[in-house]
């Protein structure tokens, strides 16, 4: 028997028609333990909202900040491991999907790649406890996909369409995901970094360092009034920056795009402590479940005062 075979903990399965987000959070609730996974933190945030408030409901996205994360996953744990009758749902984004040891029976994830549909059924019977866990790929009604996950979602649902009773765990069916998906690819090199680092001895490293981008929106750092970051601004306009305290700083920030943080900029909700350091002050821009509040009805909010 194939080794995947032997391994199997989970079966997958696919939601043909689109869902909204109240048809997500009401599908959450019909499980006492469930993990769901979407693309967007705007979504993950749209689909928390929607869900009865309960302290058995979680919400993990890049909008929290690193110590924020990692207290929300310890009590996240906690309750998975404080017998069976706990109840815990929760909505994130893909920060789930890898380096996360979480285990529930049921995952829900929304279209992507075949790559990260498999990260997200990792977390579904990750023990192997169950004879099976199920895992749900669901489709968000008005979602259009941008950037480089569009190009995956497209491979996967090209790849759906020619068998859609394919064994999803099958090293053949991932590698004929991947030939569709590089076949969509014109190229994983349009700044033309190899070209410019071909010839030895004649590499444009500062050509190279101006072009390369992991991620091509250049995000813009925030720190976020959580716990005690306040403290921790006060001292840095007390005594300045130091490499400790930056550290510290550090486990409150959270990324936005250069066009949200603008918009803040503009509605008066950044304080600027030292030079290019960039502090949310307002306590109530910062959401003890789910973190900063950058979206439009806040800044609308705030202009309006």
């Amino acid at each position: 028997m194939d080794l995947h075979e032997r391994l199997r903990r989970v079966d997958m399965r696919f939601d043909m028609c689109e869902l909204t987000s109240d048809e997500i959070a009401r599908r959450i609730e019909g499980h006492r333990r469930v993990l769901c996974i979407v693309n967007t933190r705007g979504i993950a945030s749209e689909i928390y909202g929607r869900l009865k408030e309960s302290d058995d409901n979680f919400h993990l996205s890049r909008m929290m900040c690193p110590l924020h994360i990692r207290q929300c996953l310890s009590e996240i744990r906690r309750q998975l491991d404080d017998g069976g009758d706990r109840c815990v749902r929760v909505v994130a984004t893909q920060l789930v999907e890898a380096g996360v040891d979480l285990d529930f029976p049921v995952v829900y994830r929304q279209m992507a790649g075949l790559d990260s549909l498999l990260q997200a059924a990792g977390r579904c019977n990750r023990e192997g406890l169950l004879e099976n866990g199920v895992t749900h790929v669901f489709r968000m009604q008005g979602y259009m996909p941008q950037g480089t996950i569009k190009e995956s979602i497209y491979a996967m649902e090209e790849l759906l369409r020619m068998h859609p009773d394919a064994d999803w765990f099958d090293p053949d069916v991932i590698k004929e995901y991947y030939a569709l998906l590089y076949k969509r690819t014109p190229t994983f090199d349009s700044q033309e970094i190899c070209r410019l680092s071909e010839t030895p001895g004649e590499v444009r490293y500062e050509e190279i360092a101006r072009r390369f981008r992991l991620i091509d929106d250049e995000g813009m750092t925030l720190v976020v009034n959580y716990a005690d970051a306040g403290s921790l601004i006060s001292r840095l306009k007390r005594v300045g920056p130091s490499r400790a305290l930056m550290r510290e700083l550090g486990q409150f920030t959270v990324s936005v795009t250069r066009r949200q943080f603008e918009e803040m900029r503009r509605a008066g909700m950044l304080d600027e402590p030292l030079s290019g350091i960039y502090y949310v002050e307002d306590p109530m821009l910062y959401d003890c479940k789910s973190g900063l509040k950058a979206g439009n009805e806040y800044l609308e909010q705030t202009f309006v005062i």
